[in-house]
């Protein structure tokens, strides 16, 4: 929703004009305000939130590039080495994301929502209870991105949840290996196993995924023949997979990563495998630097749509900034 650890110039990334904003790196409430009055300002972003449900959730551009709890401070200018950024963003995006309130969990922002017989939306908070990216993921002291208290409560609500399809809303991507700067560790779910450059630890990169939670939580998807389909974000280009994890269960799910609607483009076709993922659809330039106006900018944007009928057939459209179509995947329930 903002770029919190950003500021908006006068010219865009693509040599666009943009209105300048009038704050710095969030470091201070008043700048994530800041951040959020801006985008909310705009005219035909008022527009489209006065006319679709919204429901919001955070990534890690909310406070400051891939956060954590255990990593959510920066020692340079705007910043201080003392100062945790989670509070502050936390703070900011329930002001301007309303949730009702846990009395369990205070400011808890993964939910369920349901949508008729068919529809059941599980939107999973990434950030705020996750251990140190950099943590190796072993197999006797399991990481986890979720936290056992959200962990249980996915489990229970899947578990009960009668809707036809189970669809997950998880901010970082399942297949694709993300983090930044190189050697900060794993920022999404997978580990990479094909990618073993040293972090500055000295530990490989691939031993420091949330890999082993995922396992879990498809496998107990698996056991409850969940109709299953995960939709992600973070990357900046469009992407479709089909799992098939195990072989011998028949069981497969599908990913949809989207976006940017407007931001930087970052195109990787590498992906993780160890699901038995395959690759149906990519949507972006073959590289970063091949963009270098707004007009070829607008070419890469995009959103998805998602369709259920009567009979619970489900149908995902990726469309680019026009509203036209550029993949379409229609899933049938088991």
């Amino acid at each position: 929703m903002i770029y919190a650890d950003n500021t908006c110039e006068a010219v865009g990334k693509f040599g666009n004009r943009q209105v300048p904003g009038d704050f710095i790196q969030s470091a201070d409430l008043a700048n994530f305000w800041a951040h959020w009055r801006y985008a909310r300002e705009d005219a035909a972003f008022q527009k489209l939130l006065s006319s679709i449900p919204y429901y919001g959730i955070w990534d890690d551009h909310e406070v400051v590039n891939d956060f954590e709890p255990l990593q959510d401070t920066r020692d340079s200018a705007p910043y201080s080495a003392a100062v945790h950024l989670l509070p502050m963003g936390l703070k900011a995006f329930l002001d301007y994301t309303p949730i009702r309130k846990s009395q369990r969990t205070p400011n808890r922002l993964y939910r369920n929502i349901r949508w008729g017989k068919h529809l059941e939306l599980f939107f999973l908070d990434n950030r705020q209870y996750r251990d140190a990216n950099l943590a190796v993921d072993h197999t006797e002291h399991r990481k986890t991105m979720l936290g056992r208290e959200q962990l249980t409560w996915l489990k229970e609500k899947i578990h009960s949840s009668n809707a036809t399809w189970k669809v997950l809303v998880s901010s970082v991507p399942i297949s694709i290996p993300t983090g930044f700067p190189q050697g900060m560790g794993r920022d999404g779910w997978a580990n990479d196993d094909e990618n073993t450059e040293p972090t500055i630890e000295g530990i490989p990169q691939s031993d420091t995924g949330f890999e082993q939670e995922l396992m879990e939580i498809v496998k107990f998807l698996r056991d409850e023949k969940a109709n299953t389909l995960f939709i992600t974000t973070d990357v900046h280009f469009a992407e479709v997979f089909k799992d098939t994890p195990f072989e011998d269960s028949g069981y497969s799910f599908h990913e949809i990563v989207v976006g940017p609607g407007n931001a930087g483009l970052f195109p990787d076709r590498a992906f993780d495998k160890t699901l038995g993922t395959e690759s149906l659809f990519f949507f972006g330039p073959e590289d970063a630097d091949d963009v270098t106006t707004w007009e070829e900018a607008l070419t890469w944007f995009n959103y998805a749509t998602i369709a259920i009928n009567d009979a619970g057939e489900l149908v995902v459209n990726i469309k680019d900034t026009w509203g036209k179509s550029v993949y379409g995947l229609h899933l049938l329930p088991r």
